[in-house]
């Protein structure tokens, strides 16, 4: 089908001398135009069976048959309606929308500004300091140990994680400051909080763990980053770790990306619902092996005679020590993927026939679905495991076709 609108490929300046609104008015006219040549290009792409390689291809001079008319004229008025359609308020806090628009305007549009920098753009996230009454933490952490909400062969993994150790030739040089962003008053209210939230421990400092080859004690930062309206997300530094430990991510990860829903090709009778949400403090909930906890030591040093009511022992020099996931451990999403998705396949759910994969064909049946149908013959979880980690499943995450009356 050649191109219904072959003479703006190339958009033409305004000449100056018009008045501000009919100069808006032509650019969105323009706009509609070249989207509409983007939709008959990729509906060319799809009927011509998405070749690879090859020359270029060449549009067909020529005039629109009918039938290409009418087509085009369906592409011209989705594209009219959505470059003359705002999409509500913007908000000018928060996440989503908002960040997205602070980032649009903060890019030129000018060919010459090409290869430049972005100007000042407030979306790019930098550390802020722990406010501790904002920062979003679980009721109570640590309900589930990972090794029983992971397969056999991870679990083993995660029950002695001393095996993702480097080797002392393939540990990087240099010195890692953590970043530790906390008053000393809010950060000793702060521990109490972990305390009581089953989030951390006390360990004498002289338990620690130690680097292999500086001899520098092994401990991280706190740090907070903007989360929801009026919260921060609590942030682990956990760099000088990480540079000691292997990544598991190619080796456990599997997670989809967004462009393979470009693959889902729907019929004329069809159209698409989905339904999506997150675990809360997902990480949180995901218990270390005590062996672990030594090595994800946090902030300044602490005083015993501070916190007799946990167990301090005055005269002693404590250091907190997380015991659940921490979000900025490099593995944390791999621990954490691979307990949501045995937790699911324990109930009968995630089957592969409905899972999306990354790096894999998209599923040929009607369900693209984080919970599809259930699946036989999967193992169970320990009893006392399930009533705790049901009551942690949200919202289903689905993607379905369905048929439209």
């Amino acid at each position: 089908m050649p191109l219904p609108f072959a003479d703006v490929v190339t958009s033409r300046e305004s000449t100056g001398t018009e008045k501000s609104f009919a100069i808006r008015r032509e650019k969105k006219k323009i706009a509609a135009q070249q989207m509409t040549n983007l939709l008959v290009t990729v509906a060319n792409f799809f009927e011509l069976g998405c070749p690879r390689g090859g020359p270029p291809l060449v549009f067909a001079p020529g005039e629109l048959n009918s039938v290409q008319a009418q087509a085009a004229q369906r592409f011209f008025d989705d594209a009219e309606f959505f470059c003359a359609h705002s999409g509500g308020p913007v908000p000018f806090a928060g996440r989503g929308r908002a960040r997205l628009n602070d980032m649009i305007l903060s890019l030129g549009s000018r060919y010459s500004e090409s290869g430049r920098k972005l100007k000042s753009s407030g979306t790019v996230t930098v550390a802020q300091p722990v406010e501790p009454d904002k920062v979003a933490l679980p009721p109570r952490a640590g309900h589930l140990l990972g090794t029983d909400v992971m397969c056999p062969e991870r679990a083993r993994v995660f029950k002695d994680l001393s095996v993702l150790k480097l080797d002392d030739d393939a540990i990087p040089s240099g010195h890692i400051r953590p970043c530790h962003m906390i008053d000393a008053d809010d950060e000793r209210r702060f521990i109490r909080m972990l305390l009581e939230k089953n989030m951390g421990v006390l360990i004498e400092e002289s338990e620690i763990e130690r680097h292999p080859i500086t001899g520098q004690l092994l401990k991280g930062g706190f740090f907070a980053v903007p989360h929801r309206k009026g919260k921060l997300r609590l942030i682990f530094d956990r760099r000088l770790q990480n540079s000691l430990e292997a990544d598991l991510s190619d080796e456990w990860l599997r997670l989809p990306h967004g462009s393979q829903f470009s693959e889902m090709l729907l019929g004329r009778d069809q159209g698409v619902r989905g339904s999506t949400d997150d675990l809360q403090a997902w990480f949180h909930q995901l218990r270390h092996e005590v062996g672990w906890w030594r090595r994800q030591a946090v902030g300044r040093r602490q005083l015993g005679e501070d916190y007799a009511a946990f167990g301090g022992q005055p005269g002693r020099r404590y250091r907190v020590c997380l015991v659940t996931v921490a979000m900025g451990d490099k593995n944390g999403v791999p621990f954490a993927q691979e307990a949501h998705e045995t937790i699911l396949r324990s109930m009968g759910l995630l089957s592969e026939a409905h899972t999306l994969r990354y790096g894999q064909g998209v599923p040929t049946q009607d369900l693209w679905s984080r919970l599809p149908q259930a699946a036989a013959g999967q193992d169970e979880l320990p009893s006392g495991a399930r009533p705790r980690l049901l009551s942690l499943l949200r919202r289903r995450r689905t993607f379905g076709r369905r048929r439209c009356c």
